[in-house]
């Protein structure tokens, strides 16, 4: 096949390598190793058209890519691209990774966005606009704190608990016992050494024995990364929850002294059926 018939011929796949996100350059040189096969610098420009120096300087990259190999042995050195199956899984690993990155990047920029409250409700997304909203009702409380959480998300603050303990604000944590029994990371220890009162809710004994209900609370215990609930006495709430899959999360930031107010009444009631840790 001429040279002309060749240059015709990869157009297609010189546009789709573009499309790719591949350089002009890189496109026509990876098209036409692919077409005549192993090759020289100056057969490669020949075919092309790409300048010699930008052809030495595609073929670095494309090296470094790993979508072609070096015959270093030979005179003069050559050039050879890898199967179609290899390069095209290649694209398809670095187009992976790179989404992978992007959907990270785009998470903590969602997470920068300030919270829109409708009424006294705020919904947010994601594990750190749950610690600014959390660090803030933490920081500013005086009265009392009332949690319930797992244990990630209580090294999420300890620092500020323990600030919140000095300044002589009532810490108080709750925590079903099976839960605590089914993760040794969520054991009372964890809330005591920060000052907490900790209570253990016992389930009833016709509840205990419901081999469904342990199965479902165990599933719930085996995705516990970041989920609680921080309830102050100064008019504020903000509870975190896993969406499914669980890699990301949502929340909800209450601002109303009158949701407050049941929420604490609910907390008190669990209370007095709890035995303190």
């Amino acid at each position: 096949m001429v040279k002309r018939e060749i240059r015709n011929t990869m157009d297609s796949a010189v546009d789709a390598f573009l499309d790719l996100g591949f350089t002009r350059y890189e496109s026509l040189v990876l098209s036409i190793l692919t077409a005549i096969g192993t090759s020289t610098v100056k057969e490669i420009h020949e075919y092309t058209d790409v300048p010699l120096p930008k052809v030495y300087q595609t073929l670095d990259i494309l090296l470094r890519k790993n979508f072609i190999k070096q015959h270093s042995k030979t005179r003069p050195v050559q050039y050879t691209a890898y199967s179609v199956d290899i390069i095209v899984r290649r694209i398809q690993d670095e187009n992976r990774e790179a989404e992978t990155q992007l959907k990270k990047e785009l998470k903590k920029l969602a997470e920068l966005s300030e919270p829109s409250f409708v009424g006294d409700i705020s919904p947010f997304t994601g594990v750190e606009a749950f610690r600014r909203i959390a660090t803030g009702i933490i920081t500013n409380s005086s009265g009392e704190l009332s949690v319930a959480m797992s244990s990630n998300t209580l090294k999420l603050f300890e620092k500020e608990f323990k600030k919140a303990k000095k300044r002589g604000v009532k810490l108080r944590s709750m925590m079903f016992s099976m839960v605590a029994n089914l993760r040794s990371d969520l054991a009372s220890a964890s809330y005591k050494e920060l000052g907490f009162d900790h209570f253990l809710i016992d389930l009833p004994i016709k509840l205990k024995s419901s081999l469904k209900l342990f199965s479902m609370i165990k599933k719930i215990v085996d995705i516990l990364d970041y989920l609680g609930i921080i309830i102050s006495d100064m008019g504020e709430t903000v509870v975190i929850l896993p969406l499914f899959p669980h890699e990301t999360y949502f929340g909800i930031w209450i601002c109303s002294q009158e949701i407050i107010n049941r929420q604490l009444q609910a907390y008190n009631e669990l209370q007095k059926i709890a035995s303190k840790a």
